[in-house]
């Protein structure tokens, strides 16, 4: 992107200019906020504001950038950056005397964090959090970073400063520099040669990136690509079961569960590793990830006659129930990757001197065999994360006692931990975000309608009543609720999952009014999000950066566009509504070239594709 390389280098080039006057003096206003993220910030020097048209608006006025700090509460290097950065005084006054700093929380701002995410990997060629951008008063970005060290961070700073007094005009005509729209909906039919050939491509893609020395994809940090992997099992169950892909499924499969990716005593997954073997996570734990994971483990249990698979997906089901769900019906975000007091993981690590107060003798020796106690620890302080390396009968051979009997002594080994664990557990977010318990609906009706468990229908049905009857309002959807009131603002994430998970529903239930309920939010969501020229993110914002687009690839969460018209083609058939099966069949029929230049991106879009042009859906 020229802009952002132009800017990149005036940036080095120029020197601190003259300050701006000052205006009345910002406070910080976020304080007691309803966000657990942003309120955690309420006490920095940093005169934090909240995102609003009255930022911009009063950017206008004194004439300075934006600052907008983006990030969430369980996110590590964000607790990392606060406590360098934003708690420094010196840091604080130039934010505070040259900046108009506004803190994000971006499950609350979803499409925000989007378009300034794609800003921030034109810019880099990579993404992360916390996302630092800053933007004109009118509202285009100009420049965006991530972590940074303090002393870096606080050059940058100065530098920017001085080349906004300087350079003012050039770097808002740069930032008005437009981008390219989608060129919008195609005719109603899909051709399914076409869809077909670009799942063989998907499928040899997959192959072609796959980590077969430690499973998974990629061969630096390792994120478990659940959308991806699903479409993947679903190849693999519908076109003759092609052992090359089986091998990819199950090595990733394997590696996620029986590494570190996984909490083996607490349950649930972790978010990613930050090693290529899986060995050590970053220990946030989200909704998201452990809804997908549940699901696919099931799926696979089932397929591959896995009965490890099936135990892990109904462990990680069982995880969400216990530590995730509320009174009125729905799931919690998140756990932080940090404690109370800032440590990371301290939840998940023990010390050697811990787990011998904890256990009695031989379940201390157990335990040592079986998590490999007597090697290096990975982590910084010397303590280890539980992962069985050892095999709990080879363990017990080795330190002498009956195998028999060594299993129910490394359950009690683990309760007892677990117990203690409990204690220290790490801060939630408890904010209940639409979209992801859409996610979450869609896993939990999906498991109920595969195993017959009426558990699981009944966890769905919580989530459903809370989706229909709390976050859907005079035809609209909540992001989430405080006190009643909206908090954050709904995007096409939030209609795409919702109206997806709520699809799901109406598979189990098979009843008229729910596949109703579905199609009426699909509908609104096409209806706002959806245009000539393709997909919009939100319905507009303060932020101008990035145009439509015809295609919206996967990440940690499947495409919400793909998942929105598979909702609409499942919903669609079932109420037999042709208007709507050739919105979403138009919709589908665009964005052929970025397709085929990546199908593995792309994959729940070629699923949404390959069911929508008639074939079997899964």
């Amino acid at each position: 992107m020229k802009l952002a390389f132009h800017l990149v280098w005036i940036i080095v080039c120029m020197a601190l200019a003259t300050a701006p006057a000052r205006g009345d003096a910002l406070v910080n206003q976020l304080t007691n906020h309803p966000s657990p993220y942003l309120a955690m910030h309420g006490e920095d020097p940093v005169a934090w504001q909240d995102w609003g048209p009255d930022v911009l608006q009063r950017a206008r006025r004194e004439n300075k950038l934006v600052f907008l700090s983006i990030g969430y509460f369980s996110c590590h290097w964000c607790h990392v950056m606060q406590r360098e950065s934003y708690k420094n005084p010196e840091i604080a006054a130039v934010l505070n005397r040259y900046f108009i700093p506004v803190k994000i929380d971006r499950e609350l701002e979803p499409a925000l964090d989007a378009k300034l995410m794609d800003f921030v990997q034109s810019l880099r060629g990579s993404g992360g959090w916390p996302l630092n951008a800053f933007v004109t008063p009118d509202g285009y970005p100009v420049y965006a970073t991530l972590y940074e060290r303090p002393q870096r961070f606080l050059a940058l700073l100065q530098r920017l400063s001085g080349l906004w007094q300087k350079e003012r005009q050039k770097i808002t005509t740069l930032a008005h520099a437009s981008l390219s729209a989608g060129k919008g909906p195609g005719a109603p039919q899909l051709d399914f040669k076409r869809v077909y050939r670009l799942h063989t491509r998907l499928s040899e893609d997959a192959v072609a990136v796959a980590d077969n020395m430690h499973g998974g994809f990629g061969m630096s940090n390792k994120f478990p690509m659940e959308p991806e992997l699903a479409v993947l099992l679903t190849i693999y169950q519908r076109f003759d079961h092609e052992t090359v892909l089986a091998d990819i499924i199950t090595r990733a499969l394997d590696a996620m569960m029986n590494k570190a990716l996984r909490d083996h005593l607490n349950g649930g997954f972790f978010r990613y590793t930050t090693d290529p073997d899986w060995a050590t996570p970053h220990f946030e734990k989200m909704l998201y990830n452990n809804a997908q994971l549940a699901l696919l483990y099931l799926r696979a249990g089932e397929l591959f006659n896995r009965e490890d698979y099936t135990r892990v997906g109904h462990e990680t089901c069982r995880f969400m129930i216990n530590n995730m769900r509320r009174p009125d019906g729905a799931f919690i975000g998140a756990f932080s990757a940090v404690d109370k007091n800032g440590k990371e993981g301290k939840a998940y690590l023990w010390d050697k001197t811990e787990l011998k107060e904890a256990l009695t003798e031989t379940e201390y020796k157990l335990v040592r065999q079986m998590w490999n106690l007597d090697e290096p620890s990975a982590f910084d302080n010397g303590a280890y994360l539980p992962v069985p390396v050892v095999p709990v009968k080879d363990a017990a051979k080795e330190i002498g006692i009956n195998p028999d009997n060594a299993r129910n002594l490394y359950n009690d080994a683990k309760a007892r931990l677990h117990k203690r664990a409990i204690s220290k557990a790490h801060p939630a977010d408890t904010k209940e975000l639409a979209g992801w318990n859409g996610l979450a609906l869609a896993s939990f009706a999906e498991a109920a309608r595969m195993t017959g468990n009426k558990q699981y229908r009944k966890i769905a049905q919580g989530v459903r009543d809370y989706l229909a009857n709390t976050l859907w309002r005079n035809g609209q959807l909540i992001r989430a609720l405080h006190n009643n009131k909206p908090l954050g603002k709904a995007s096409l994430q939030d209609y795409g999952f919702v109206a997806y998970g709520l699809m799901q529903w109406a598979m189990l239930t098979n009843d008229k009014k729910d596949f109703e309920l579905a199609r009426k939010i699909a509908s609104r969501g096409y209806d706002v999000f959806y245009t000539d020229n393709g997909w919009r993110m939100d319905d507009g914002g303060l932020i101008h950066y990035g145009q439509t687009r015809d295609v919206i690839e996967d990440g940690a969460m499947p495409s919400p566009s793909a998942m929105l018209l598979l909702a609409m083609i499942r919903t669609g058939n079932n109420l037999d509504d042709k208007k709507l099966l050739d919105k979403a069949r138009a919709a589908l029929n665009s964005g052929w070239h970025i397709l085929e230049s990546n199908p593995f991106q792309f994959a729940s879009r070629l699923e949404a594709a390959y069911v929508a042009a008639g074939t079997t859906a899964r």
